[in-house]
């Protein structure tokens, strides 16, 4: 038997220069974003559909390091959600994100 390399899927930092951690998911009302950045940036947090419109959009500063962020999602849609994170020295991370009907 032989076995094909194990590849780590997940939310840890894996040669990545900005990880993210999207907490609880699935949620309601809001989540608590865990932004890592190995250097210091300003970026951007974007929620987008599946139909890629864009809901809302947050600027925000990123230490270097790990970053704690509450983001409200009361006023979106529920559904399928996708969390983008871009930084202004051009990484970002994608995160899916389900918003519960009230």
């Amino acid at each position: 038997v032989v076995y094909s390399p194990v590849l780590r899927m997940g939310s840890g930092r894996v040669d990545k220069k900005l990880s993210v951690d999207v907490y609880p998911n699935p949620s309601r009302e809001k989540v608590s974003l865990q932004v890592y950045a190995e250097k210091a940036a300003t970026g951007t947090i974007t929620i987008i559909n599946a139909q890629g419109s864009i809901l809302k959009v947050q600027n925000h500063s990123f230490s270097k390091g790990y970053n704690v962020f509450s983001v409200s999602l009361a006023e979106l849609p529920a559904g399928l959600l996708f969390l983008k994170i871009n930084s202004a020295d051009g990484n970002n991370a994608v995160k899916p994100l389900v918003k519960l009907a009230d």
